[in-house]
């Protein structure tokens, strides 16, 4: 996957935390995904546990907030198993010029730390 992936979305400010509203319908088919991320979902952004924090960089930033997105929807609605879905993140991270092993950090966390947010 070596197409850069970016999601059009506004910010919004909810209960003093800040989310990501996906701005228009977007399909990730070019990206080798078979769904459509609608208009007016919702991301938290990178959603990683806490002690990684300071290793890949904030929630909300240019060349991780399209893929955070995109696997966030693909949480929600199951449309590929958790193992496919992270593996996919790694992969959209690395295709939008995330550091390789940054990327391989981030998907150790979600492999990890992900489970719970799946069911």
């Amino acid at each position: 996957m070596a197409q850069y992936l970016e999601i059009p979305w506004r910010p919004l400010e909810r209960r003093g935390d800040l989310v990501c509203v996906v701005e228009g319908d977007f399909d990730l088919a070019p990206w080798g995904l078979r769904t459509v991320i609608p208009a007016g979902y919702e991301s938290d952004g990178m959603s990683v546990p806490r002690w990684l924090w300071a290793s890949v960089g904030p929630r909300i930033a240019p060349r991780t907030i399209g893929p955070s997105i995109a696997h966030d929807w693909l949480y929600t609605r199951h449309c590929t198993t958790r193992a496919e879905a992270d593996a996919w993140y790694r992969s959209a991270l690395r295709g939008n010029g995330y550091p390789s092993w940054r990327c391989w950090e981030v998907w150790l966390g979600v492999r990890l730390g992900g489970g719970s947010h799946w069911s």
